[in-house]
This record gives C-alpha cells, structure tokens and sequence, in this order.
C-alpha cells in the first residue's frame, strides 16, 4: 500500500542520501540538512507543489532538521504514515503516526527522525 501514495509524483528514488535532501529542499523550499551520519539505504520522495503549496511523501530511515525563514509564511503538517515519525522542536518531542501529527509554525526548526520518541 506504500507505494500508492503519490505514486503519480515520483521525484527522486535513490541510495544517496544527497539526492533526497537536495529535492526535498526543492520540494518544500526550506532548509534540510542531514542530522547524524549519511547513510546509503533505499530514499524516496514523492510529491507536488505549486507556488503557494507543497504535499510530500518521504520514505527513508535519514534523519533530517527542516528549518524555515519566518519570512516565508510555511506551515508544515507532518504525519508518520507508515509506522513511527519522532519530530523534535523547541524541545519537545512528539511521536507521529498515521493518527498523531503536528503543525510547525513559520520560522519552527524541526528535526525528523524515523521511529518513536525516547523516554527519558
């Protein structure tokens, strides 16, 4: 069932953890970097946009801080729709699934790893 999520808007499908970090900076036009190590494993991106508008898919086991100029008026809503998604800002954490999101305002830093959140 995976694959029918945007399966009509592949943009990338690549081991080179760099080529999903540099189209989804396209994609959500922000900043993404790569927190820990880049590994070679299977990455995916699907998606669409418009001027005002952007919905992505992304399938990879990288883990990445999305940053965004207040300036730039974006909201993200981000789901863990296969399995877990542990999203980390301002320090909190939240454990997303196909149930759970979160919305990050403008200017929100945010990091993005797969998995669920740590208890400490």
């Amino acid at each position: 069932m995976l694959a029918t999520r945007l399966r009509n808007f592949p943009i990338v499908a690549s081991r080179n953890p760099v080529d999903l970090i540099n189209s989804a900076k396209r994609l959500f036009r922000n900043s993404i970097s790569p927190v820990g190590p880049l590994v070679e494993s299977d990455h995916l991106l699907r998606g669409v946009w418009s001027p005002d508008f952007s919905v992505g898919y992304i399938e990879s086991d990288l883990q990445v801080r999305v940053s965004a100029a207040p300036s730039s008026g974006s909201y993200f809503l981000n789901f863990g729709v296969a399995g877990q998604l542990r999203a980390a800002c301002h320090g909190e954490d939240a454990s997303l699934s196909d149930l759970h999101g979160t919305v990050f305002n403008p200017g929100d830093s945010q990091e993005l790893h797969p998995g669920p959140c740590v208890s400490g």
